[in-house]
């Protein structure tokens, strides 16, 4: 494309307005072309952060998801098992007393009442102290289930917190850095 000033354009010493015309136009679609460019590789971009945000908050929401289900997978478990513990207690707790019904009854129709009554306060002492054991253990359970409840609980809170924090933050820093290197690199053409 010649320049308006050069001798091509000029006829009996006469500046030829066609040829102006025809680069001033020429000059005008290469800007707008420019332009457009500019607009949809802007709207590209735009739209490929956006998806990575979408994704990175589905992941996230997955994963958040899942966690919670493991949590609460564990808690179950750790309840089952404290139930299980009770359960067995009580039934030692009663197998031992029908046991020791069965004894003084046992003795009771064999040797006399004197040491019927010796049988009966062993009997309460073993009795009490295998409630207290019962009680003592199903405590002991509950509380260290419970705190492992607790630990995993804030464990994953924390992983989940600094999993989202980091991918976040990679997230937009691509984001950044891709809009950085497509638009204002020494190479891209405006």
């Amino acid at each position: 494309m010649t320049l308006a000033t050069s001798d091509s354009y000029r006829t009996g010493g006469k500046t030829n307005t066609s040829y102006v015309v025809v680069d001033i136009a020429a000059a005008v679609v290469v800007v707008v072309v420019v332009v457009v460019v500019v607009v949809v590789v802007v709207v590209v971009v735009v739209v490929v952060v956006e998806v990575v945000k979408v994704v990175v908050v589905v992941l996230v929401v997955v994963v958040v998801v899942v966690v919670v289900e493991v949590v609460v997978v564990v808690a179950i478990v750790v309840a089952a098992a404290a139930v299980v513990v009770v359960v067995a207690v009580v039934v030692v707790v009663v197998v031992v007393v029908v046991v020791v019904v069965v004894v003084v009854v046992v003795v009771v129709l064999l040797v006399g009442v004197l040491v019927v009554v010796v049988v009966l306060v062993v009997v309460v002492i073993v009795v009490v102290l295998v409630v207290v054991v019962a009680a003592a253990v199903v405590v002991v359970v509950v509380v260290v289930a419970a705190a492992v409840v607790v630990v995993v609980v804030v464990v994953v809170v924390v992983v989940v917190v600094v999993v989202v924090v980091v991918v976040v933050a990679a997230a937009r820093r691509v984001g950044v850095e891709l809009t950085v290197k497509l638009f204002f690199s020494p190479g891209f053409v405006w």
